[in-house]
């Protein structure tokens, strides 16, 4: 596999992990002092929502 298909990889594997340890509650929350969607909304666009 070439190198942009491990990066790629990577990234899906660390999102995993990251999405593994937060509670559902969690995903409603806003990233604090940052502009931006809620968690949640984020995770649709990841996963082509």
């Amino acid at each position: 596999m070439n190198h942009l298909g491990l990066r790629i990889i990577k990234a899906f594997d660390l999102t995993q992990e990251l999405f593994e340890h937060l509670e559902e509650a969690s995903l409603g929350l806003d990233l604090k002092g940052l502009p931006s969607n809620p968690i949640s909304a984020q995770a649709w666009c990841i996963v082509g929502g």
